[in-house]
């Protein structure tokens, strides 16, 4: 969900410069995986969309341009070695 990201963005920001962050937690890759998959998720919602059209061959090459996308996407994804704990932990919402 677009909230989450964006909060979860905001929050790799405040890590970084707080310089809190968890020295096995590349913030770069993080945020570039948060934003690809933003990017990927509103790219799945047209899909989604476009299944209600009618059959043609602009929807057909319409399906087939963002299904490409999304595998150009995918193939920029950064599999960065982080521990999965620490990742949860540091991008928690913060409590009062």
């Amino acid at each position: 969900n677009q909230v989450a990201t964006d909060a979860a963005l905001q929050r790799i920001d405040e890590l970084q410069a707080s310089g809190q962050a968890p020295q096995d937690l590349d913030l770069d890759a993080l945020r570039g995986n948060l934003q690809i998959a933003r990017r990927a998720q509103s790219l799945a919602m047209e899909l989604a969309r476009s299944s209600g059209e009618p059959d043609t061959p602009e929807r057909a090459r319409k399906i087939a341009d963002i299904t490409a996308q999304l595998q150009a996407l995918q193939a920029q994804l950064q599999p960065a070695a982080i521990d999965q704990g620490a990742t949860a932990a540091a991008l928690a919402p913060r409590t009062p």
